[in-house]
């Protein structure tokens, strides 16, 4: 009998897993061709969904089967990831409960305030997501309901229907009425193939008669389920308002395509009530889910990998495919449009993974997909896929076809990505056909005589996230926000929507001026648009009526002009308040209230008409054009659009923004701009053009990185080319319509606003390639127009404050806020009711501030009024509250002061608190995880407190309590915290002291230390000093909240409590400090007192003493501001102190006296030393002298040789130096002895004696004569 049931249980086991289930594997192909792409395609391997470029490589997560393609095709690649399934099953089963407890508390989290950069805007009364133009993306909160799956953070299909069941149960329990039970897709009851019992009826119309599921796990065809999310849902008729779809699982396998929706649907859910962008948007609005397309795929991973990993992706078509993750068909490649087109597109091999199917449509749920939209009249679609960061739309099956639809596509997805910075377009990916989007789209007759849907629906595909398609738990989230404005987009880009653009100026220079407007149009669902001002501030007359554009085609944008008339007494830098309400047929889809000046300082004023380039200095070919401009006929471009180019203007003067409230820098401008590659950036120089800062405006964006840059037909070598900017920059196409772009130099951006240096650039920079797709851009580049740097100092207003509140009440404090008044600052007064006499704070700078000190059970009144200087408005009337009653305290009761308590014995008074993740561990020595804790407590050898962050003790993200007996200050002042902490661990928590009027009931936060704060275990605890004045003469409780990081390296300890106070008497005295800058002496030495930083310290009787603890200072302390601590004593001997900070300046740089002069600060002397020297003189001939000029700071030298003798031709000339003049040497050649009849005469051409003349002929004689010459006589005898 044991043997038959160990048999069985071994026959269901190989039933179970017995079946074909192949590895997957993560593989890199070293730099492929395009051939080898083309052969990758054409083997089936989809080249879309998961694969991604790195550089030039190109890396696929492929099934053995496609491996095994790829050796016979000779296609050489390396092995990443060697077993995918388990890979993403084991990091998921780690990363799970970590990311459970992070998105816990994300959920904890508020939405952070959405607050416009636009000066022009100083609120928003109804907000619109499109018009958000902050630097970064909103911090969307985390839905309370939206929950990660139990399969790696992915939902299971059960799962997913019990949340589409709890969001309509949601909807009912809070009176929403928005959200629709869910439904079955098909008009039918149509559903999928299942996974059913052997011999099942087919119940679709083709396939084989019967057909039997795989392995033991069976169940029957199932249900494809939406839900439809609207204003009014159950009254509202299907169709009676703009429809829009959103989907996701179409491949199994891609978990962030499904948790993006149901982030998505739970966001709009839970805000409706308190987001009136979101109100607007689902009343007005009909947004359908599907969230599951492909559900036999999702169960079928579900069985082969219940803990995640699974890697099926296609449907559950019987017989095809095999039996383990490569069943069935690419459900996203059999829609009938380019169906087949060819085999690098899809396959048409049933054992591929872009297997398209027999024919167009043959699988259940496409047909349901197709019934369900074409039966509806959606605007907008978005088919959600993980994972490559880019979100590729139609035409996918012929990528260099058009659609005439590009333009619409361009600025749709621009406005998707424009903070994910997600890759868009076409051709970005290979070539993929038979997709739904591209069905939706539809068009000319394709290879298969198919128009698609013939509704010529906008759709796309993001491809999100860029882990794998099972990505780690804890980045679930993340994706999903980053998913947001995706979705969104789709939204709004489907409705009645159009963007507003404020077109005017902030300088007003006329008491009749025009307010320009532009609305364009963007959503896909025809309105009218109008626009509407209204007057706030009281020196506004008039201005025009509202006014209304009709049958604006999409994307047009139109300029829209309102007349206004100002009171002729209004005053320079008066504030023009006026309130703009923009509204489609169903009412105000975005309304704000709006400032400007009245003739306010014009730093600089630039007109390219008159001015042409002059007041900017240009390098690389910015040109003043007539190509287009915003006003009048000229403005300011980068000129020729060329690869490889880096431009810069720069304007020629710095500016003085030092004496502004505010700096608003506006211009007009368009551009057309290679997409996520080429930019322009807008930067400031604090310091005349020594360093840059990147500037942030309505409609800059954060540059795009490799991570989301991968482009199939764009070489990998420029995927970080945005890199090269400082951050925020321009690109993308404006399709020739001008927008004003406003930067404001506020806070924000301290260093230039405390500058009267500054300098701003634009820098424009193009890589070595332009892919444009279909889209209509030129690539015109930037142009700019009518910029102006305009300096905000508004008048200070004595106007009576309004919108008076008291909130956050406690027994003893009391928090007050009103309305803001330009330019003020405020005086507080407050009292008990019925007292003579008013406490007064003057002088407030923010429009809030926290009243302590108060008696319990107390009513009080508080009254508010503004301050210019010495000039106030007369006070607000009263606003009354009254404080809280105390709770009598529970436990333990401490008198008596100093207390302290180190634990050494045990817990002592100290409780360990409820309701939280676990305890404090009291220990000593080491904690028990390496890398994190102390070595000892703080003595060195007794206990201390700690949180075990192992996964054995609390773990990771937990919070713990720590609750102190009750403290007594009945008759005390001056109570002190004080305790030692150790914070050493790479993933450090945070650390935290409470406190509790009311026995635990409620905790206010004194202090919080988050983070690292140790480098070592053996590093010195340190000491927090928490000041609890404000609790004098009351009893409270504290409390340490611990909470763990993210890993087991966050163990926090806390040792050596001590609470001081003294008993009532005299008031202490009260140190006040100035900050102060001092400047080094000649020995490099500088000194203070403590009169310097004393800012009127004072006592109720006398102050007897003051003292600091530093008084002298070196050069050591330049650049690095000193704390320097004053200590004031009374009579009594009670102290005070406060911290002042001394900026400690270097001499004056000596000037110089010689041009040649060079000073170098010397920080070991303090001293300025002069490094320059006068250059040696140079060496010169005896005929030259030089002289130092002191103009160049170098040598002249002057002077020139004497001039050569002239010699006779036996003469030499030889220059001597020593002499410095020339020697003349050689004698005339001695005259030759010569015959009487010869004359020698000197030859000065051939330098030598020529001799002439011949002896006289010798006579004739006689026989008997003998003729004899005479030489004395020359003659002959």
């Amino acid at each position: 009998m044991k043997k038959n049931t160990f048999l069985i249980v071994l026959l269901i086991t190989v039933i179970q897993f017995g079946f074909s289930q192949e590895k997957y594997s993560r593989v890199k192909i070293i730099n492929p061709s395009e051939q080898t792409i083309k052969k990758i395609a054409s083997e089936g391997i989809d080249l879309k969904c998961g694969s991604k470029h790195d550089h030039d490589d190109l890396i696929i997560e492929v099934s053995e089967t496609e491996i095994n393609k790829l050796d016979n095709n000779g296609i050489s690649y390396r092995i990443e990831i060697d077993d995918l399934e388990k890979f993403y099953s084991e990091r998921a089963i780690k990363d799970l409960r970590k990311a459970k407890a992070e998105l816990q508390a994300e959920k904890a989290r508020s939405l952070l305030a959405n607050s416009s950069q636009n000066r022009s805007i100083s609120s928003v009364v109804h907000d619109n997501i499109i018009q958000y133009a902050e630097c970064d993306e909103v911090d969307w909160a985390t839905p309370q309901n939206y929950n990660l799956g139990s399969m790696s953070g992915c939902l299971t299909f059960n799962e997913m229907k019990a949340e589409l069941d709890d969001m309509y149960t949601y909807s009912q329990n809070n009176g929403l009425d928005i959200v629709s039970q869910k439904a079955n897709a098909s008009s039918t009851g149509q559903k999928t193939w299942g996974n059913p019992t052997n011999n099942f009826v087919n119940q679709q119309n083709n396939g084989p008669a019967t057909y039997s599921g795989v392995g033991s796990t069976r169940w029957n065809p199932e249900t494809i389920w939406y839900i439809r999310i609207t204003g009014n849902q159950s009254i509202s008729p299907e169709g009676s308002k703009p429809q829009m779809l959103f989907t996701s699982m179409i491949h199994s396998r891609e978990v962030s395509a499904l948790m993006n929706n149901m982030f998505f649907m739970w966001y709009i859910i839970e805000n409706y009530n308190t987001d009136d962008a979101i109100k607007e948007l689902v009343d007005n609005n009909e947004l359908y889910f599907v969230p599951v397309v492909n559900p036999d795929g999702l169960r079928w991973n579900e069985t082969l990998s219940p803990s995640g990993g699974g890697m099926q992706r296609k449907n559950l078509r019987p017989n095809t495919g095999g039996t383990g993750t490569n069943r069935g068909v690419d459900l996203n490649r059999n829609f009938d449009y380019f169906w087949g087109y060819n085999n690098i597109g899809s396959s048409g091999n049933a054992s591929s993974g872009t297997y398209r199917g027999p024919f167009p449509e043959s699988e259940p749920e496409t047909q349901i997909m197709v019934d369900f939209i074409t039966s509806r009249n959606f605007k907008s679609a978005v088919w959600n896929h993980s994972y490559a960061n880019s979100v590729p739309h139609p035409y996918g099956g012929v990528p260099t076809a058009s659609s005439g639809r590009e333009d619409e596509y361009y600025k749709w997805h621009e406005e998707m990505t424009r903070y994910n910075r997600y890759l868009y377009g076409a051709t970005i990916f290979y070539e993929s056909n038979g997709l739904p989007d591209d069905w939706m789209m539809g068009g000319s007759p394709d290879n298969n005589g198919s128009t698609g849907s013939e509704q010529a629906i906008i759709a796309t595909t993001p491809e999100h996230g860029g882990q794998g398609f099972w990505p780690t738990t804890t980045t679930i989230t993340p994706i999903a926000k980053q998913s947001m404005r995706i979705s969104m987009a789709t939204a709004y880009y489907g409705g009645k929507y159009a963007k507003l653009h404020d077109l005017t100026q902030s300088n007003i220079t006329s008491t009749t001026a025009n307010l320009d407007f532009g609305i364009e149009r963007i959503g896909q669902t025809a309105s009218d648009f109008t626009i509407t001002v209204t007057p706030i501030s009281s020196n506004i007359l008039s201005v025009s009526s509202p006014v209304t554009e009709t049958g604006m085609p999409v994307l047009s944008q139109k300029t829209v002009t309102f007349n206004l008339d100002l009171d002729p007494s209004i005053t320079a830098n008066e504030v023009i308040a006026y309130n703009v309400a923009l509204s489609n047929d169903d009412g105000i889809i975005y309304s704000a209230n709006y400032e400007k000046y009245y003739q306010p300082n014009l730093l600089f004023d630039h007109n390219p008409d008159s001015n042409g380039l002059t007041g900017w200095t240009q390098a690389g070919g910015w040109i003043n054009t007539t190509s287009d401009a915003y006003s009048a006929s000229n403005s300011i471009s980068t000129g020729t659009y060329s690869n490889n180019a880096t431009k810069t203007l720069t304007t020629t003067n710095s500016y003085d923004f030092s004496s502004s409230q505010e700096v608003i820098i506006q211009f007009y401008s368009k551009w057309d701009i290679e997409r996520n590659y080429d930019f322009v950036e807008i930067l400031a120089s604090p310091n005349g053009g020594s360093s840059w800062v990147p500037l942030c405006g309505n409609y800059t964006k954060p540059n795009a990185s490799n991570a989301t840059t991968s482009h199939d037909n764009k070489s990998s070598t420029y995927a970080n080319f945005q890199n090269n900017s400082s951050g925020q920059i321009y690109d993308g196409d404006r399709m020739d319509n001008w927008v004003m772009e406003e930067i404001v130099i506020d806070g924000a951006y301290p260093s230039l606003l405390s500058s009267n240096d500054v300098k701003i650039r634009f820098n424009f920079r193009t890589d070595g390639l332009n892919v444009n797709e279909n889209y209509s851009t030129t690539n015109d580049g930037f142009f700019i127009d009518d910029f102006k740097i305009i300096s905000v100092n508004v008048p200070c207003q004595t106007t009576t404050p309004t919108g008076i509140t008291v909130s956050n009440i406690t027994p003893v404090t009391a928090q007050v806020t009103w309305n803001q008044v330009p330019s003020a600052t405020y005086d507080l007064r407050y009292r008990e009711v019925g007292a003579p006499s008013w406490t007064e704070i003057t002088d407030i700078a923010t429009n809030n501030y926290l009243i302590s000190g108060l008696e319990t059970s107390t009513n009080y009144e508080v009254q508010i009024a503004t301050r210019c200087t010495s000039a106030t408005s007369p006070y607000s009337t009263s606003e009354n509250f009254t404080t809280t009653d105390p709770v009598p305290c529970t436990g333990t009761a401490v008198i008596s002061y100093p207390y302290s308590e180190n634990w050494n014995t045990d817990i002592g008074d100290w409780t360990q608190g409820t309701g939280d993740n676990g305890e404090w561990t009291l220990n000593t020595g080491t904690t028990a995880s390496t890398g994190t804790g102390p070595n000892n407590d703080y003595s060195g050898s007794g206990n201390y407190f700690y949180t075990e962050a192992s996964t054995n003790g609390l773990g990771f993200n937990a919070t713990v309590y720590l609750i102190s007996p009750c403290f007594d200050f009945t008759n005390h002042i001056n109570p002190e915290f004080t305790f030692y902490y150790h914070m050493f661990g790479a993933d450090m928590g945070s650390l935290s002291v409470d406190i509790t009027l009311d026995d635990g009931n409620n905790w206010s936060t004194l202090t919080t230390i988050s983070g690292q704060q140790q480098g070592s275990n053996g590093a010195a605890w340190l000491q927090e000093i928490v000041d609890l004045s404000d609790y004098e003469g009351l009893v409270v409780k504290l409390r340490f909240t611990g909470i763990t990081g993210s890993d087991f390296t966050s163990d926090i300890a806390i040792d050596q409590i001590n609470l001081t106070a003294d008993e009532a008497g005299s008031a202490p005295p009260t140190a006040i400090c100035q900050n102060i800058s001092i400047q080094l002496d000649q020995t490099g030495n500088a000194s203070i007192l403590a009169s310097d930083i004393d800012n009127g310290s004072n006592d109720d009787i006398a102050i007897t003493n003051y003292s600091i603890d530093i008084d002298t200072f070196d050069c050591s302390n330049v650049g690095t501001p000193v704390d320097v601590t004053l200590t004031v004593t009374d009579g009594d001997g009670q102290t005070d102190s406060c911290i002042a900070t001394v900026t400690v300046n270097r001499q004056d740089e000596p000037t110089a006296v010689n041009c040649w002069d060079n000073f170098v600060y010397n920080d070991t002397t303090c001293m300025w030393e002069n490094q320059g020297s006068q250059d040696p003189e140079p060496a010169t001939e005896c005929w030259e002298t030089a002289t130092f000029n002191d103009t160049t700071c170098s040598w002249d030298v002057t002077g020139t040789q004497p001039a050569e003798p002239a010699t006779e031709c036996w003469e030499t000339a030889t220059f001597n130096d020593t002499t410095c003049s020339w020697d003349v040497t050689g004698t005339q050649p001695a005259e030759p002895t010569t015959e009487c009849w010869e004359t020698a005469t000197f030859n000065d051409t051939t330098c030598s004696w020529d001799v002439t003349g011949t002896q006289p002929a010798e006579p004739a004689t006689e026989c008997w004569e003998t003729a004899t010459f005479n030489d004395t006589t020359c003659s002959w005898d």
